[in-house]
């Protein structure tokens, strides 16, 4: 269940301060002149996190609008879309043709300094014509970029790595690329990540979002390191270290209680728990819940028979920088030196199977 590429804060879009600002930078303006826009208002919403409170509004008149946004510091962009209420109260977007691939409607589009204004008919077929500047181009231009499948074949991922450098260098402020480099990071090296990063401009690496993926970068050890240790709450608020190196082996687990795929994934641990009643063998579920109250409440009942733990709040992001943690479930086996011995991503019944050869063969050594 994927929760880090499309379960980000809102901080993620918040305004930043820059190094060094332009005048124009600002100032955001987004207007439209839209025929057939019969609604009193016409809101605007954060993409992310989904399902946010609209942040602003702004009366219709005879089909036009405009939203102005001014700060003392640059702003930076964001995803946003408009919506409106139609004649009984139904919520509608107003959506705009990708001027840039034909045929396709945006429900969103950047917000950026300078003004944006989309302008058309809502009867007519199609999306709104939106006049914009470079980020929205961008956007546009590269629409699919933060949702590209990253390849395991070493020559075409070095192709789309290299491909992603070079629209950076020709671009080196787009902010839609480091919204894509948020998803990209974790299908990525280090090195790899640092050489992304590194194509932007020294003003964008100022920007919040360019300092989360270096503060990311920063936390991740390369491949082969010793895992992280980090010191975890157990549900009767004991600190403990989410490694025990007296053990062999480690099976530490990522689940949250909202996650349905971790669920269905417990029946099967509970098995593993069964055949594995060993000394030199340690279970571990570690929780990534924000809400210890729901997780504690799910531990009552799934009543799981191995050592429960969860990430403090101020801890978060860390261990999901250390463990590269774009989804859960996710289970690493871990010896006692912190040694990565295998990992398993996501849910299927056969993991059984797996973990079980996994731990026989390793506790034979």
């Amino acid at each position: 269940m994927r929760y880090s590429t499309f379960l980000k804060s809102a901080a993620f879009f918040a305004i930043s301060l820059l190094a060094s600002c332009k005048p124009d930078g600002h100032t955001v303006i987004i207007k439209g002149d839209i025929k057939g826009l019969d609604s009193k208002l016409v809101y605007l919403n954060n993409v992310y996190p989904v399902g946010s409170k609209s942040i602003d509004s702004v009366k219709v008149s005879n089909g036009t609008f405009s939203f102005t946004f001014h700060a003392d510091s640059i702003i930076e962009p964001r995803l946003i879309f408009l919506w409106y209420k139609d004649r009984i109260g139904k919520g509608k977007f107003l959506c705009v043709n990708n001027p840039f691939i034909s045929k396709k409607i945006n429900t969103d589009f950047v917000m950026e300094p300078g003004t944006t204004e989309l302008t058309g008919h809502l009867t007519k077929n199609g999306g709104l014509t939106i006049t914009s500047g470079t980020q929205n181009n961008f956007s546009f231009k590269n629409n699919d970029l933060p949702f590209v499948s990253i390849s395991e074949n070493k020559q075409k991922h070095k192709q789309q790595v290299n491909s992603f450098i070079q629209k950076i260098k020709d671009m080196p402020n787009a902010w839609y690329a480091l919204f894509a480099l948020e998803n990209w990071k974790y299908s990525i090296t280090n090195e790899e990540l640092g050489q992304i990063f590194n194509a932007f401009d020294d003003q964008t690496k100022q920007t919040y979002s360019a300092r989360k993926i270096k503060e990311f970068l920063d936390a991740r050890p390369n491949e082969n390191a010793p895992r992280p240790n980090p010191m975890l709450t157990d549900n009767y608020g004991k600190t403990t270290p989410m490694i025990d190196t007296s053990k062999k082996l480690n099976m530490v687990i990522l689940w949250a209680s909202w996650c349905g795929p971790c669920k269905e994934e417990i029946p099967l641990l509970k098995h593993i728990a069964i055949k594995f009643k060993n000394n030199d063998f340690r279970m571990v579920s570690i929780s990534i819940d924000k809400d210890k109250t729901e997780w504690k409440r799910e531990l009552e009942k799934q009543d799981m028979p191995w050592q429960q733990l969860v990430i403090p709040d101020d801890g978060y992001q860390h261990v999901i920088a250390q463990y590269n943690l774009s989804s859960v479930p996710r289970v690493y086996l871990i010896d006692k030196n912190r040694k990565l011995v295998k990992f398993v991503d996501g849910y299927q019944p056969e993991n059984e199977a797996i973990f079980t050869k996994t731990i026989t063969d390793y506790l034979k050594l």
